[in-house]
């Protein structure tokens, strides 16, 4: 054959009007690393309300002080911030990668032989246009994806200026032309700092490093200065991954998520753009060889992911006799009590841990049916919400929520100024709240506890220093005290330092309950001695999911093994049917063998905070969490939504043992899902529409089990209304925006948004029961005159799009979720638990309710 010709591998075919797609392709598919990860920020970025919600940061408050300077200025300094880290750790890199992978004529003609004259000929004819475009194309498709994003994440919020959304809308839309102009200089610099690149191909021929024969152009001089300008892009990305992989938990103190976001997609490409020069060079697949070993490692040997354990041994969980009893002596006075509570909080990340602060916030500063506290006793030991609640169930989300809660009542000061006790809270404005919080109210610091940004260092993990975890049983040979902590360990430490940040510190030097509030302390203990003190503190029941049976998991403060009188009661020996409790799973290590010396379990207690994340563990932010007992697994356990969202389940087994016991539970349930996605009994009698799949036979399991998952939801929801009576439950949901106000009692009209919203000004709760209409208004809002028609609802448009769900929340998703207490029905729910919270049940309905039959069947509603 000679020299000149060319090989199979690049044909010198006729020019047609489509062999230009089959020649874009094969210059793509040459520079793939860098158009990967162009693909995957961009569906991240437009397709994932998650990551929309980055988009959605402003400094300072939606409500109060600071709210009034420009926006334009703010924003354009923080996205020019964002955009020269995006050049550095995205743009240049996808750049980079692409002309370096480019520069090989392995591409081209494989790598067996040198580039001839022909090849020259039909690669100038053919390709040399593509590689002139390719790589400033994909560049500058980065910009396009956050450019997208930041366009989806403002069609989220309303436009039409009303609504619980107005000032968040209204202050990320004012600023908007700052991102503008920001986006267009990194455009600009992005270009500056390429452009010579594309001069120089566009006039050299001879460009590919390995040719040995330099044209009168100097080719080969000019490819040996870009392959060094691409390899000091390159090694400047992996500097960026070192440095945020060991600082990026300081980082994150003092800056938003969304800077992490061009550093995280831009983290691996030098890594496998190297990779991907082997695999041209030779024709053999070590990124698919490298990534089938990593799973094989990982698979088996990689990281324990066990469960995190408190410092103290645990102990026994309070028997339910014994529970009743403490209770009733914190609640009952002369024989007669009250009705207890039972709270159940729905799974849902931080969305769920923040709409869960929300309610019970609320309930604590105004328990009463009157705004404030005066239906409480003045030297109260504990808020009277904690004092009447018996149990909370939660789930994932929900079950953070809960710990904070019961936490921060445990925590709770003595104000001198003040009869009531106060919320311990530090007096400060967390850069990602959505407003100036009040240090006197409860409902701002729970909110303040839930809304912190737990997603970033969970993600920093997961890309950064969760791949190398599979080393974690070679290195405990040698470091047996070694920490090496997977992502939900770190998500966990992050709820247990935002509490301490907030609560704890101010707490030392102030007059607290004896029980501390810190997270990080055992589960089992914590609020044991108040309650046998007649400091009653509500008991923490957490669901979790068992990986290997799909049993419940039950992280509990009540005691399953029934006493014999119990037993009697409720005709069974244990109070939760077909349950594991993670108590017996605690395990102990006396003398682990060598091999097992990663093994870290020592049959201590559970953590407040590792109770709540085995609760929470769920794909892929949390890993499934095990409990080990010397090196066998025992068990692994995953979120408890998998088995039930809402923790109904577990709050009605709870609610028939009240009964059992004569008391009359109520339930206050708190849902987050939008009001459409939750299961409605009444709405679900006939099947949906049929839903033709793209892929039937492959997508019918997948949807009969998540359809199962939330039917089984439903019922356990429809059994828990059976139990106590569908009269008996308050029900918390996410309505959408509040509706306009009517002529209801219970509305209460904004003059600036129009609807149920007190300005922060009027500082006047809402939702009580009151004996004049007038006072139902907020300053400088009309009447309705007599027979007027209620004012129209806004459109429907304005309510946000998509709620979404992970461990952060923009401060838009924190307005929309605190609006949601003034819709009307959940005002009625709020009206509905301040009567059980402060209306004992009279002689009669007690004995009533005593003499009911302890084996009576549990009806079922019939809604």
């Amino acid at each position: 054959m000679s020299p000149d010709a060319a090989a199979p591998v690049l044909r010198d075919v006729d020019s047609w009007p489509f062999n230009w797609i089959g020649d874009l392709l094969r210059v793509i598919y040459a520079c793939r690393v860098a158009a990967i990860s162009v693909l995957l920020g961009y569906l991240l970025l437009t397709k994932v309300p998650q990551a929309r919600d980055l988009f959605l940061v402003f400094q300072g408050p939606a409500f109060g002080p600071g709210t009034d300077y420009p926006r334009f200025w703010e924003m354009l300094f923080r996205w020019l911030v964002y955009f020269v880290i995006h050049i550095i750790a995205w743009s240049g890199a996808v750049q980079a990668s692409a002309e370096h992978l480019l520069g090989e004529s392995a591409w081209l003609i494989g790598p067996s032989r040198e580039l001839t004259p022909r090849d020259m000929a039909i690669y100038d004819r053919r390709f040399r246009a593509f590689v002139l475009v390719v790589p400033y194309a994909l560049a500058l498709l980065t910009f396009f994806a956050v450019w997208r994003g930041y366009e989806a994440a403002l069609a989220d919020l309303p436009r039409d200026g009303v609504g619980s959304l107005a000032l968040s809308a209204g202050i990320l839309r004012s600023g908007s032309a700052g991102f503008y102009v920001a986006l267009a200089c990194g455009i600009a610099a992005h270009l500056f700092l390429w452009g010579r690149n594309i001069r120089d191909i566009a006039k050299t021929k001879a460009h590919f490093r390995e040719k040995k024969r330099a044209d009168s152009e100097g080719g080969s001089n000019w490819r040996a200065a870009v392959s060094l300008h691409a390899s000091v892009w390159l090694a400047l990305g992996l500097l960026m991954l070192g440095a945020v992989a060991a600082f990026g938990d300081r980082l994150l103190a003092v800056v938003s998520g969304v800077y992490l976001v061009p550093i995280l997609l831009g983290a691996w490409i030098p890594v496998f753009t190297q990779i991907g020069m082997a695999s041209q060079r030779t024709r053999f697949p070590f990124t698919v060889l490298l990534l089938v070993a990593w799973l094989l490692a990982a698979n088996s040997c990689g990281h324990s992911n066990l469960v995190s354990r408190a410092r103290q041994e645990p102990q026994p969980a309070m028997e339910l006799g014994e529970a009743v009893a403490a209770w009733k002596q914190a609640n009952c006075v002369d024989g007669t009590c009250p009705r207890p509570v039972l709270v159940t909080i729905a799974g849902g990340a931080s969305r769920a841990a923040f709409f869960a602060a929300t309610i019970l916030g609320e309930l604590i500063d105004n328990p009463c049916r009157q705004p404030g506290r005066a239906c409480e006793k003045p030297d109260a030991s504990v808020p009277l919400l904690a004092q009447r609640v018996f149990a909370i169930s939660g789930v994932s989300g929900g079950s953070l929520g809960a710990i904070q809660a019961v936490a921060a009542m445990s925590d709770a000061r003595r104000d001198p100024k003040s009869p009531a006790l106060s919320p311990p809270c530090i007096d400060k404005s967390p850069a990602h709240f959505f407003k100036t919080p009040n240090e006197s109210k409860w409902r701002d610091c729970l909110q303040v506890l839930a809304g912190e940004d737990f997603l970033s260092p969970t993600v920093l993990a997961l890309v950064t220093s969760e791949p190398f975890l599979f080393l974690e049983p070679m290195l405990g040979r040698f470091w047996p005290n070694g920490h090496f902590l997977d992502r939900a360990a770190i998500l966990e430490n992050s709820w247990i330092n935002h509490y301490q940040d907030n609560v704890v510190a101010a707490a030392k030097g102030a007059q607290t309950l004896p029980a501390r509030g810190d997270l990080a302390q055992s589960f089992s203990r914590f609020g044991q001695g108040a309650r046998k003190d007649g400091n009653w503190l509500p008991l923490l029941v957490l669901n979790a999911t068992s990986e290997e049976t799909g049993k419940r998991v039950l992280a509990s403060q009540l005691a399953n093994q029934l006493e014999p009188a119990a037993q009697i009661k409720l005709d069974r020996p244990t109070l939760f049917v077909d349950a594991f409790e993670a108590s017996r799973f605690l395990g102990e290590l006396a003398s682990p063998r060598p091999s097992c010396a990663i093994a870290r379990g020592n049959g201590l207690d559970l953590t407040l905070a590792s109770a709540a994340l085995n609760s929470a563990r769920f794909p892929i932010v949390s890993p499934a969490g095990r409990f080990a007992d010397g090196c066998d697994v025992t068990l692994r356990v995953v979120d408890g939504g998998y088995f039930e969202n809402d923790g109904a389940t577990t709050t009605a087994e709870i609610a028939d043992a009240l009964k059992r016991f004569g008391l009359a539970p109520v339930v206050i349930h708190i849902a987050n899902d939008p009001v459409d996605l939750i299961a409605d009994p009444e709405r679900d009698q006939r099947p949906p529409p049929r839903d033709d799949s793209l892929m039937p036979l492959l997508m019918a399991p997948v949807n009969t089990v998540l359809s199962t998952r939330a039917a089984r939801g439903s019922y356990a929801l429809a059994t828990l209304a059976g139990v106590v009576g569908k009269d008996n439950v308050a029900d918390f949901l996410v309505f959408g925006e509040p509706l306009a106000p009517t002529q209801d009692k219970f509305a209460v009209v904004d003059r600036l948004t129009g609807f149920e919203y007190v300005p922060p000004e009027i500082e006047r709760p809402k939702c009580f029961e009151r004996t004049s209409p007038t006072t139902e208004l907020a300053a400088g809002a009309k009447a309705p005159a007599a027979g007027a028609p209620p004012p129209a609802l806004p459109n429907r448009a304005t309510v946000l799009k998509e709620v979404s769900m992970s461990w952060w929340l923009s401060k838009p998703v924190q307005e929309y979720l605190d609006r949601q207490t003034y819709h009307r029905r959940n005002c009625q729910s709020l009206l509905k638990a301040r009567m059980w919270l402060n209306e004992p049940l009279s002689a009669p309905e007690q004995r009533t309710i005593a003499e009911q039959p302890t084996s009576a069947p549990v009806k079922m509603p019939d809604r």
